[in-house]
């Protein structure tokens, strides 16, 4: 072929720079993408509660305790209750230890430590002539997960015969929310953009309020968080039985739960079934609740002195315990 004495040129671009020009690409179209959603309101925020904790956020971790304070009550293990002695009492004698762990209901937010439904009981048992000891082994925030560790950290060193687990409906949006999180630049940035939330599905792994524990179908974070709880309740119960005591647990509903429109308590009945399934005492405090009113609450969650002398009234005559303390006691629940 003849030549025009022309060579064609060809312009290599640099494979930095090809990089560069597809991150700039990529990061218009997200811009473009981010805008449009916003335009149009999809993937807007939506709250969760302030009764599901963010580990994290509020802890720094997934377990805390608080700073011994005499004053404010908090003896050396770093709860809300009197000292306890690590030395186990004299079971010849026949007094009973119970260990009480829970998050914020039983700790008694709101109310004196006095009149939380540990220290009811234990007032209440000790008035009737048992001889018992009741720890509070609880911390507002603490869930399911937490519940375990302190056991693990702290309760068992007291040596209880029986373990009462308090079990709060936002348990199941705790574990979901904290331990089934996207990773962290994904996490970080669903607070403030649509297009974040859009992709990662919120639904899929976040709870923002109980209330969708009553969905149905079960949104996919619930069925994640109750796989979690009832791993732990295992966990737990393993560990109580190893050490020679009992694990039972107690399930607190919450207020709207008592309206005349509630919704039917399917997580409770969920759980009751559960427990049944694995030979795990269970006692759900719903019922009697609901035969006083709304009074045994003094928010969304948490009991009044009202309703942690019901739940302890109840609780007396329940067999797991009336039975170690020499009567027959109520088989409800």
């Amino acid at each position: 072929m003849a030549s025009d004495g022309s060579e064609a040129t060809t312009t290599r671009i640099p494979p930095a720079r090809k990089v560069a020009y597809a991150l700039c690409v990529l990061l218009a179209v997200l811009l473009l993408a981010e805008g449009a959603l916003r335009l149009l309101g999809i993937g807007e925020a939506r709250p969760v509660a302030d009764y599901i904790a963010d580990w994290d956020a509020q802890w720094g971790g997934d377990f805390y305790t608080l700073k011994p304070d005499p004053g404010r009550q908090i003896n050396t293990d770093g709860l809300r209750d009197r000292q306890r002695s690590v030395e186990h009492v004299d079971r010849a004698e026949g007094v009973l230890r119970i260990v009480c762990l829970g998050d914020s209901v039983t700790f008694g937010y709101g109310v004196a430590r006095v009149e939380s439904y540990p220290a009811v009981l234990e007032d209440m048992l000790t008035d009737a002539g048992h001889r018992v000891e009741v720890l509070n082994v609880a911390l507002p925030g603490w869930s399911t997960r937490q519940q375990r560790i302190a056991y693990e950290q702290i309760a068992r060193r007291y040596q209880p015969d029986l373990v009462l687990l308090g079990f709060c409906l936002n348990d199941v949006a705790e574990m979901s929310n904290n331990l089934a999180r996207p990773p962290a630049l994904l996490a970080a940035g669903y607070p403030h953009s649509p297009l974040v939330r859009a992709l990662l599905r919120p639904h899929a792994w976040q709870l923002h309020r109980v209330e969708e524990l009553f969905e149905q179908p079960a949104p996919p974070a619930a069925e994640q968080g109750w796989a979690l709880c009832h791993d732990e309740f295992r966990r737990l119960r393993d560990l109580v039985e190893a050490d020679g005591a009992e694990l039972g647990l107690v399930i607190f509903p919450f207020r709207f739960q008592l309206e005349a429109d509630a919704p039917p308590p399917t997580p409770q009945a969920q759980l009751v079934e559960f427990c049944r399934s694995e030979q795990i005492a269970c006692f759900d405090a719903l019922p009697v609740l609901k035969n006083v009113d709304v009074s045994t609450f003094i928010d969304e969650d948490h009991l009044s002195f009202d309703g942690a002398q019901a739940v302890a009234r109840a609780l007396a005559d329940w067999k797991p315990l009336a039975s170690r303390l020499g009567k027959a006691g109520s088989t409800v629940n």
